[in-house]
C-alpha cells in the first residue's frame, strides 16, 4: 500500500511539474547565440573578399525561398529563416571586409 501511495504521489508531482512547464511561452530568440557570421557562409576572416563573396552566392543559390515554394509552409518558414541568416552574415563580414569598406 505504501509503494502505491508514493507512486501516486510522484505521478502528481510530476504532472503538475509537466503542466506548469508546458503552459510557459518559449522564447527562443533570447537564448540563441548570434552566430558568427563567417561560420555561417564557411569561410574564416583570412579568406579573400572574393572567396566570401563566392561563398555567399553559393549559400543564396541552394537556400533561396524559391526553390521550396511547392513544399511545405514549415519548410518555407526555414528557407526564409536560412536566407535571412546568410544575408545579416553577409551584411556584417561586408561592413567590415569588403574593399570598399570605410575604415
Amino acid at each position: 500500500m505504501q509503494k502505491w501511495l508514493t507512486l501516486l504521489v510522484i505521478m502528481t508531482l510530476f504532472f503538475q511539474w509537466w503542466k506548469k512547464g508546458a503552459s510557459k511561452p518559449v522564447n527562443r530568440t533570447s537564448s540563441t547565440p548570434t552566430p558568427n557570421p563567417y561560420e555561417v557562409l564557411g569561410v574564416t576572416p583570412q579568406d579573400s573578399w572574393e572567396t566570401i563573396r563566392k561563398a555567399y552566392k553559393e549559400h543564396i543559390s541552394k537556400n533561396h525561398p524559391d526553390l521550396v515554394e511547392h513544399l511545405s509552409e514549415s519548410i518555407q518558414k526555414t528557407a526564409k529563416e536560412n536566407m535571412l541568416r546568410i544575408n545579416k552574415a553577409f551584411d556584417e563580414i561586408k561592413q567590415s571586409h569588403s574593399p570598399t569598406a570605410k575604415k
